[in-house]
């Protein structure tokens, strides 16, 4: 509901936050991956190199990983990854290293 507020009064750079978040809760894949790279946008036209990082670097990272698209994963996690480490953001930093290990283990290696 909060969302379809924002919309309404065309807050865009209010809504990529909210808008990453709750497309974890929708069901359709393609539907979460389109709110995922809508909130993406915004974060680049917003300069936000912190949102930009953690939705490359997890969300999508998971999202692609989730679905069995590896490559995707794998290029989604690198770019996070490097934004977190250009930012010295161990957080960011670490939320993309532990995504790539679950895309690891998902691939089977394990070592």
């Amino acid at each position: 509901q909060g969302l379809a507020i924002l919309r309404r009064l065309g807050a865009k750079e209010d809504l990529a936050w909210p808008q990453v978040l709750s497309a974890i809760a929708v069901p359709d894949p393609k539907e979460r991956e389109q709110n995922y790279l809508e909130s993406l946008a915004i974060f680049q036209e917003r300069d936000d190199p912190y949102g930009i990082a953690i939705t490359q670097g997890m969300i999508l990272g998971s999202h692609y990983t989730q679905l069995g698209f590896y490559e995707k994963a794998q290029q989604s996690i690198a770019r996070g990854m490097a934004i977190s480490r250009s930012l010295d953001d161990p957080e960011g930093t670490a939320a993309a290293l532990r995504t790539l290990g679950h895309l690891n283990l998902h691939m089977g290696r394990y070592t």
